[in-house]
């Protein structure tokens, strides 16, 4: 939800899709990314998958390239929201089958949020943000997250310019209060602005 960029996720038979959308829930056709489930398990609302990347990198002279298995948790919040663990670590098909396949691999794991459509779609999205507002936000997300980002620094999730874990603070505090994460960082940039 970084600047009205969403991603959605969709699981067709043993493959995951992952699609590129815009802040109206238009998603592209094409997959940004897509992996071939290898191995599964599940306890209560936590699953554990080993998947192969299915994408091959362009103009290379290997474009299938030899580490392109993952481990990824997916952990079933409630009835709207996932939490996605899917770190950078990548693993050759040698390496991810020598390795115990146990749900522990998620213990003190950050994840990326997803939330269903319609549940972003009953959120207010019709507010403002003033200075004011966009400071109180500020604060409330500094003084009630510092669990999560503990975790978050000890995951390799790739978020190099900390975008993902910034629009993932705004999306838990927007969220707390009933309005929508979409566009919101916009918002209190433009009120910080003034």
């Amino acid at each position: 939800m970084n600047s009205g960029k969403l991603f959605s996720i969709e699981q067709q038979n043993d493959t995951l899709y992952e699609y590129r959308c815009d802040a109206n829930f238009d998603c592209r056709t094409k997959a940004r990314k897509h992996y071939k489930i290898i191995k599964s398990k599940q306890k209560g609302n936590l699953t554990l998958l080993a998947v192969e990347r299915l994408d091959s990198i362009p103009l290379s002279a290997k474009p299938i390239r030899d580490n392109r298995f993952f481990i990824i948790g997916i952990e079933k919040l409630s009835e709207n929201k996932i939490k996605l663990i899917n770190e950078v670590t990548s693993y050759t098909q040698d390496s991810i089958s020598k390795m115990p396949f146990e749900l522990s691999l998620l213990d003190n794991k950050f994840g990326f949020t997803y939330y269903e459509e319609n549940y972003l779609k009953s959120l207010n999205s019709d507010f403002k943000i003033d200075k004011e507002f966009a400071q109180e936000l500020s604060e409330s997300i500094k003084s009630s997250n510092v669990e999560l980002m503990e975790l978050y620094q000890n995951t390799k999730t790739g978020d190099l310019y900390a975008s993902g874990i910034t629009a993932e603070l705004i999306a838990r505090e927007m969220t707390k209060r009933n309005l929508s994460p979409i566009l919101a960082k916009k918002k209190m940039n433009e009120a910080n602005r003034e």
